[in-house]
């Protein structure tokens, strides 16, 4: 089987996709206009095609027709709708995938008509797509009734690599750390999590807390400053942006993770397995992609989106019971490894390709 990827190579989950189905025995082509710095297997052939984006998203179409022809793949799959998906209807080429990752079918297709007509034309043009999630499978039918079959692809997790860990529970001084690992823009609700982290810090005099923030982005002065205004400053850490490679050891310095994502474009709760991987008890917004899966006093606890009241009352329940926090960890982890393990999703995503190639 031979499959070409289009997509940015820089992408975590592009990596993950290309280096899991290489490791099936796939020949694997990796097409990009992005500038790779991410490093790659030897086996995968990593392709850069130009012009560069945003504008080779168009204008690289025609050094992409040069290279599918020579490279004659079984399948062309495409990663992001609006972008790469644009390059590769454009392509012409016939047996192609296309995967909807969440902003591209949630918020691109609102912009105007044009966007919206892009989506649905681009969707059109392939003969199979690929949804993260479930509640993403019913936008994308939403979009354009009259499409290629839709299938559910999650992106799975590797269960030895998120694992749990060893801790100190002995220790006379351990604080109960709450902890988020997230890109720091607005759309992610961190400064919510500040704020019902900061209610809860006041509640639970009894215990010793602290909140870590793990990522970077444009928020992050406006959100020391509110750490700071709260009189929080001293609980508060943080780290910065991180290595992928790291994140399962930092996942592992929290008792609770926490993520409060605003939008539904958070369309599937990839965070939130993680750390469930991980043993860990979730607290997530009602956003889709969480409720899709986080099950609710099982698994996590579930709070209304930006409700720093509501997320608070669920920081305060899991720091005063640590053995509810443990019994949710260990259903998490369970969890994780029946529905959203990555052989699980390698699997789903092969079985995809050869339904596409047998033309079924």
């Amino acid at each position: 089987m031979k499959i070409a990827i289009l997509g940015n190579a820089n992408s975590i989950h592009i990596k993950r996709w290309a280096e899991g189905l290489h490791s099936r025995g796939i020949e694997i082509h990796l097409l990009t206009c992005n500038q790779s710095i991410e490093q790659y297997s030897p086996g995968i052939h990593l392709h850069k095609l130009t012009p560069s984006v945003p504008y080779g998203y168009i204008l690289a179409v025609v050094s992409l027709r040069k290279l599918l022809k020579r490279i004659e793949p079984d399948v062309l799959h495409a990663h992001y709708v609006s972008g790469y998906g644009t390059l590769a209807a454009l392509s012409g080429y016939n047996n192609l995938m296309m995967s909807a990752w969440g902003a591209d079918v949630y918020d691109f297709p609102t912009k105007s008509k044009a966007h919206h007509w892009l989506v649905k034309r681009n969707l059109q043009k392939a003969k199979a797509i690929g949804s993260t999630s479930h509640c993403m499978h019913k936008v994308i039918k939403d979009i354009e009734g009259f499409l290629p079959p839709i299938y559910v692809t999650p992106f799975g997790v590797d269960t030895n690599l998120f694992c749990p860990s060893e801790k100190d529970v002995d220790s006379p001084n351990k604080k109960v750390s709450i902890g988020t690992v997230k890109l720091l823009h607005k759309k992610y609700g961190i400064d919510t999590l500040i704020k019902a982290f900061a209610l809860a810090a006041n509640r639970c005099n009894n215990t010793e807390v602290e909140l870590t923030i793990v990522g970077s982005g444009p928020e992050e002065e406006n959100l020391k400053a509110l750490s700071r205004d709260l009189g929080i400053s001293n609980l508060v850490q943080f780290k910065g942006y991180v290595e992928n490679s790291l994140v399962p050891q930092i996942l592992n310095e929290f008792d609770i993770y926490v993520a409060l994502s605003r939008f539904d474009s958070e369309s599937f709760g990839v965070a939130a397995i993680e750390a469930n991987a991980c043993s860990l008890p979730v607290i997530v917004s009602d956003v889709s992609g969480f409720k899709e899966v986080v099950v609710d006093g099982h698994t996590g606890l579930v709070v209304e989106r930006d409700n720093p009241e509501d997320a608070a009352n669920a920081i305060c329940k899991l720091i005063e019971n640590e053995c509810l926090r443990a019994k949710m960890g260990n259903a998490g982890r369970k969890h994780v490894i029946n529905d959203y393990s990555w052989e699980v999703s390698l699997s789903k995503m092969i079985s995809v390709y050869d339904e596409l190639i047998n033309g079924k």
